[in-house]
């Protein structure tokens, strides 16, 4: 049995969980990018759905067309255009340009605007930066110890509680409010006739993911709240 198969094995014998980062959820990223360059591997673990996955919700006539096209065709260039040789390097590349600067910042940006604050990135500022991309990895990342440089500046000036906390992510429990107080919002949302409009996606796939996460059969919390915010923008912007 090859790796594929032994986590696939794995994955379906253990009970369904919408915690925030459980094992199940964690091991599907993980297998979604095995065996792709470091880059992919990154966005895939990152984001919503895997190629198979991505091709079964689109509509058989949209499947058919993209049927050669590569996804990550630009993402390969991009990593490629900066010059980097090393895995670890392009994904810090890539996640300043595409994960940070596209999203983070951006989802920042309008929730502090929304509420009239003003947010700052010191730690964005070009100097530093220029001078953080020209540092070997092994001085960011080593093993499972990271910010090295960062904690070794502050030790004297920060207590070792602050210093040794795990990282909290900006992730939302999105599993469990699919579940919970969003579930007729999104049954509502893939109404087969709604997810037919867009001529994008498949509604027999759509209602198919959409009822196994509602009914805890499966985790599909990235890919459904995906598809749920195209739908809920499109719904809007067609006046359907």
């Amino acid at each position: 049995m090859g790796v594929r198969d032994a986590i696939n094995h794995l994955i379906q014998r253990m009970p369904v969980s919408h915690n925030y980062k459980s094992i199940p959820f964690l091991l599907a990223q993980f297998l979604k990018g095995l065996g792709l360059p470091a880059e992919i591997r990154f966005l895939l673990w990152m984001g919503a759905c895997g190629n198979a996955e991505r091709r079964d919700l689109l509509a058989p006539e949209v499947r058919s067309e993209l049927h050669r096209h590569n996804a990550f065709e630009d993402v390969t260039r991009l990593a490629y255009r900066s010059g980097l040789s090393g895995g670890l390097e392009r994904i810090f590349y890539l996640c300043t340009k595409l994960y940070l600067q596209e999203c983070v910042l951006m989802k920042v940006d309008r929730a502090s605007m929304a509420h009239s604050l003003e947010v700052r990135v010191p730690f964005l500022d070009i100097d530093l930066v220029t001078h953080a991309f020209s540092l070997r990895a092994d001085y960011k990342l080593r093993g499972r110890q990271t910010k090295l440089i960062l904690k070794e500046a502050l030790r004297n000036d920060l207590p070792p509680a602050i210093l040794q906390r795990k990282k909290a992510g900006f992730a939302m429990p999105v599993a469990a409010w699919l579940q919970q107080d969003l579930k007729s919002w999104a049954r509502d949302l893939t109404d087969p006739s709604l997810v037919q409009s867009t001529g994008v996606l498949d509604p027999a796939a759509v209602g198919r993911m959409t009822e196994e996460h509602l009914n805890q059969r499966a985790d599909h919390r990235r890919s459904l709240w995906s598809v749920l915010a195209f739908l809920a923008w499109w719904r809007e912007a067609s006046n359907v």
